[in-house]
């Protein structure tokens, strides 16, 4: 499977990168800068303001883990612009989220008052653009929203999803997952299509 990784430079771009190379696929890095992540990964020098279709024509399936901290009035655009994308090029397109657009009885996880103030911004930058994707019935998208504790140094172990729009807790009613397991998690999700025009959620045991 040709796989494309949008925002490669990223903690979970990077991990996502090397999880679809160790299932033996190709797979391009598209990156604004020099790719810092595998060596194996052909690399694509892009902005994913810039994409068109014509940069994706040809690939099975895009993985778009956008994330910024400086400028989150970007993230609608961006999610706009990758849907316009792969729409025409055809393939489907599984977007990075974030815990804070999950649900939460009957309000957004962002917006319950013991959110972190410190990550609001960001997180309602994601409920947004999550609002956007979900309004699009023309092309084959799926958004993957990690647990709301999103571990880089956590081992990899075995996972559940909640395909419903709700954060999902483990069994000792946490939401925790690891990089390497949300990794392994979404590259699953991609070889073998479960939740298309979905909002997901995988956690782990911590």
């Amino acid at each position: 499977m040709k796989i494309a990784v949008l925002a490669a430079n990223g903690n979970a771009g990077k991990m996502i990168v090397k999880e679809a190379l160790e299932a033996g696929h190709s797979v391009s890095a598209f990156v604004r800068r020099k790719f810092e992540g595998d060596a194996r990964a052909n690399v694509v020098i892009k902005d994913n303001l810039e994409l068109t279709s014509d940069d994706l024509v040809g690939f099975d399936a895009v993985i778009d883990a956008y994330g910024v901290w400086d400028n989150v009035d970007e993230f609608v655009r961006e999610g706009e612009v990758v849907l316009e994308a792969v729409r025409k090029s055809g393939a489907r397109v599984v977007f990075v989220g974030g815990a804070g657009s999950s649900m939460v009885g009957d309000e957004y996880l962002v917006d319950t008052a013991d959110f972190p103030a410190e990550y609001r911004p960001l997180a309602s930058a994601h409920l947004q653009r999550a609002k956007a994707i979900t309004k699009d019935t023309a092309s084959r998208w799926s958004l993957f929203l990690p647990a709301a504790e999103f571990d880089l140094e956590g081992r990899l172990g075995e996972y559940e999803i909640d395909a419903s729009g709700a954060l999902k807790l483990n069994s000792k009613g946490e939401s925790y997952i690891s990089y390497a397991t949300y990794a392994k998690a979404l590259i699953n999700e991609v070889l073998k299509p479960h939740y298309l025009h979905k909002i997901i959620m995988a956690t782990q045991e911590s």
